[in-house]
């Protein structure tokens, strides 16, 4: 629904967009991977030097651990919708025609 991705591939045809879409998905499970692997050292350094925060000494460690499941998540997701079944034409195609309901 971005109006500057539909510029340039509007023309494309629905396989291309798909393998578009798929790279966007990979490249995103990438990111999220080495994110969640770096925050993971980051958490175990800060638990391993008992670092806390300046005022309350609240453990540094605690917040790396609360982002690490989401990225993780956030990779898993993105790395199923890259290799997952590829979604019929008609569903994904934001170019087809619209159903007999008009939806």
């Amino acid at each position: 629904g971005n109006i500057v991705v539909d510029f340039f591939t509007v023309k494309a045809t629905p396989a291309t967009r798909e393998r578009l879409d798929r790279l966007g998905s990979l490249l995103l499970a990438a990111t999220m991977a080495l994110l969640a692997w770096r925050t993971t050292l980051g958490g175990l350094s800060a638990w391993r030097s008992g670092s806390g925060t300046m005022l309350m000494s609240f453990p540094n460690w605690l917040i790396y651990a609360a982002m690490v499941p989401p990225l993780a998540l956030t990779a898993v997701v993105a790395l199923v919708q890259t290799l997952g079944p590829v979604p019929p034409a008609d569903l994904h195609d934001p170019l087809a025609p619209a159903g007999p309901t008009g939806e």
